[in-house]
């Protein structure tokens, strides 16, 4: 493989520098590439690395229902994996964490009796701790999250080095210039998506069947965590959320309704079952506004929101998207394949840019907005089409209602400012928002 560097290995090299450093949790969803990114991390800044999978290794288990005292622990670990630990050269490493609650615990120690130590810990389904009580580390942890790849990620991973040079170079007029190529590797991206696994198979195979295979597995791993992870009694109503989004997104009003689900039920009777998705990083809600405040966290309507996977190959093979007409269709999609063009846009702005985004659509359910982020001191209309909508009615009316100075139309047209409005193309909006 070319590079499967991640962006936050940039974040852990700060972490490793802060002078109050505490203990890390790293968490994310299954098969985002916790594990790889932290052995990375460990073999570039350490000497020694200690590394125990939770998971598949109960070695430490008796010792951790009995005691959490570092020491002990230290003594243990030197054991069982024949290392001698020490703070300046050795690394801990605590994988899938969740399946030893003992663990958690001994996290809060290391903190409070002894920080000199380096100590990372990858947790899956963090919402599966916090269900049982075992959620003893607030004040007492530093904490990231790991996404699937962004598109940046991925140009490094498949060998487009110099697209992904030109994409950061922020200029948009020589980002343009290389349309044709961003395009294919958009269309590439749609369909692989950013689970690490399933990009390695691209890389090594160059076979989109083999990667959507490689997606069923993952898949069927989820149903499979699901299934273990999930408490009992959300179990069903988990199983029937996740089910749901492709068809719901395949909707031109990609608004989650639960209706379609179970006639007359209510939003408040699966909010459970989606926190726990959300908090496992499965998927990703995006919450309607009432208006642009000046917190749009605060204008959230709770029941009124859309759901999308945390990854956009997922999708496609959830939906049965066959990867060749992802490919292929110039247009970038109709049904399900449009909400995929949302769908990259939402996963970029989590995972690339950090920002939380929302949506708009008046009471009457007209006008609709597709998604709202908070930029500088004012909240950010975005309009998300394959093909640049001149018009943009929905757009325009938003933005005098609410005298919004900027609107940005994401689109496969090549960046140009208009007025008040700015078009993006869908490849480097990243770049250039």
């Amino acid at each position: 493989m070319n590079t499967m560097e991640r962006l936050l290995i940039r974040e852990l090299d700060k972490w490793k520098k802060k002078r109050n450093r505490r203990p890390l949790l790293l968490t994310g969803a299954r098969c985002t590439g916790k594990t790889r990114l932290m052995k990375d991390f460990a073999a570039k800044n350490f000497t020694r690395t200690v590394y125990i999978d939770f998971e598949n290794d109960t070695r430490l288990h008796d010792l951790l229902e009995r005691t959490s005292e570092p020491k002990q622990i230290i003594s243990a670990l030197s054991l069982i994996c024949k290392e001698k630990i020490t703070p300046e050269e050795t690394i801990i490493i605590f994988d899938e964490i969740q399946a030893e609650p003992g663990a958690m615990e001994a996290l809060k120690h290391f903190c409070d009796k002894a920080p000199e130590y380096t100590v990372i810990a990858a947790d899956s389904y963090p919402e599966n701790m916090a269900d049982k009580g075992k959620d003893v580390t607030a004040g007492k942890l530093d904490r990231l999250t790991l996404y699937p790849m962004s598109f940046r990620e991925f140009l490094c991973a498949t060998g487009r080095q110099t697209l992904y040079e030109i994409l950061n170079s922020g200029e948009p007029y020589s980002i343009c210039a290389m349309k044709s190529f961003f395009e294919e590797e958009l269309r590439l991206y749609y369909t692989v998506g950013g689970m690490p696994a399933v990009v390695q198979e691209y890389v090594d195979h160059e076979d989109l069947l083999r990667c959507r295979k490689k997606q069923e597995e993952i898949l069927d791993l989820y149903r499979q965590d699901i299934a273990k992870h999930a408490p009992a009694s959300l179990l069903p109503r988990v199983y029937q959320v996740w089910d749901a989004i492709p068809g719901q997104l395949s909707e031109d009003n990609r608004k989650f309704i639960f209706g379609h689900i179970e006639k007359g039920t209510r939003a408040r009777s699966y909010e459970a079952a989606i926190r726990w998705l959300s908090d496992s990083g499965l998927i990703y809600r995006v919450h309607r506004v009432k208006q642009p405040g000046a917190s749009l966290k605060t204008n959230v309507i709770p029941s009124s929101f859309k759901l999308y996977l945390h990854d956009t190959g997922l999708l496609g093979a959830m939906g049965a998207l066959e990867p060749e007409s992802i490919i292929d269709d110039r247009r970038l999609f109709g049904g399900l394949g449009g909400a995929i063009n949302e769908q990259y846009v939402v996963q970029q702005l989590v995972s690339d840019m950090g920002i939380d985004a929302y949506y708009y659509s008046s009471a009457n359910s007209r006008g609709e907005i597709d998604l709202l982020i908070r930029r500088g001191d004012g909240a950010v209309p975005i309009e998300v089409r394959a093909e640049e909508n001149l018009k943009a009615k929905s757009l325009r009316a938003f933005m005098q209602k609410y005298d919004v100075k900027k609107g940005v139309r994401i689109s496969l047209s090549d960046y140009r400012e208009q007025d008040r409005f700015v078009n993006l193309p869908l490849y480097a909006f990243m770049a250039l928002l």
